[in-house]
């Protein structure tokens, strides 16, 4: 990236936890950076600056990526198309190190040989404590992504943690495009429980969790592992557990201590073996809700799923009904 880059400021906006905060940047009102918080710290803040530089056909703005370009926007252009890079920023307790699930709203700019019509294998890569422009991009945080034709605003959703970051939309322009009003996800959501309302469960009574796992082209993942405990900086703390893997935690949505209490970093043991792999990119986990804390009647937590990539998504809601 040689070209000079440019910025517009942005405003800190307070951060609520399982509430979206929406950004807008750029000269038209499609383009935003919508963040939501899952176990933030009450007065914890952000901030989202866009860094605009040169788009190029030919791959390999990203290092750890040398398959990708980044995604040229709409209404960036100048003398050319433009990709944006996103600086997000924290004040508060937490800093950002909080799970998050994020959406980037933007317009695609048709006007190049590289994305005439359709974006492939997209990609929401990330940084960690570094500002933008950067190159090192070590993460790709991808969930999903709606194909649309350009001009039209393409939802890209990823999740994650880690403050004082470094964002930006790429895309495979060798990959398939996605078609417009399609939707490809990494992961869907919950097959079972439902995703759309509160789930009761029962302490003491296993609740089954079914779901899809695929890659950024919409093909099935067959080879997830599970990991039962995760370290600081999103490493898996569980010896032996290679990529791809997947870890499952609570966060609380009640503030009485019983519940806080509950929402433990890792779930409990797990009721059977753990992970069960399905094949065909289906997958099953048995969560053990069995424990020892009272006077849970009424708490409400959401089942965090977190990814080796750096993806983190919280879809399902339970409450405990005793």
């Amino acid at each position: 990236m040689e070209n000079t880059p440019s910025s517009v400021g942005g405003i800190w906006q307070t951060l609520v936890a399982g509430q979206t905060a929406a950004f807008p940047f750029g000269s038209a009102s499609t383009d935003d950076y919508r963040l939501q918080p899952i176990n933030s710290a009450p007065g914890d803040a952000a901030l989202v600056t866009p860094v605009a530089t040169a788009f190029s056909q030919v791959p390999g703005f990203a290092t750890n990526f040398p398959n990708l370009v980044c995604a040229p926007y709409l209404d960036y252009r100048s003398d050319g198309p433009q990709c944006v890079e996103l600086q997000l920023d924290c004040i508060g307790t937490d800093s950002c190190n909080f799970l998050y699930t994020a959406q980037l709203d933007y317009g695609i700019d048709g006007n190049t040989d590289a994305a005439p019509n359709l974006v492939g294998a997209p990609a929401f890569l990330v940084q960690h404590d570094v500002p933008c422009l950067t190159a090192g991009f070590t993460d790709n945080i991808f969930l999903s992504y709606t194909g649309s034709t350009p001009g039209t605003d393409p939802p890209l959703r990823g999740g994650g943690t880690g403050g004082h970051s470094c964002y930006v939309s790429a895309f495979d322009p060798t990959a398939p495009g996605i078609p417009a009003g399609t939707t490809v996800s990494t992961f869907p959501g919950f097959e079972f429980p439902s995703n759309t309302k509160v789930n009761p469960i029962i302490a003491g009574l296993p609740v089954p969790l079914l779901w899809a796992f695929n890659d950024n082209s919409g093909n099935p993942v067959t080879n997830l592992h599970f990991c039962k405990a995760v370290n600081a900086n999103g490493t898996c703390a569980t010896t032996g557990v290679v990529a791809p893997w997947v870890h499952l935690s609570l966060t609380a949505l009640t503030s009485t201590a019983a519940c806080q209490a509950v929402a433990t970093p890792n779930l409990p043991s797990v009721f059977n073996s753990g992970l069960l792999n399905l094949k065909k990119g289906q997958y099953s986990f048995i969560w053990d809700t069995s424990t020892k804390i009272k006077g849970l009647k009424g708490c409400q937590v959401r089942v965090v799923l977190q990814f080796n990539t750096g993806g983190a998504s919280a879809p399902a809601l339970f409450q405990y009904a005793l």
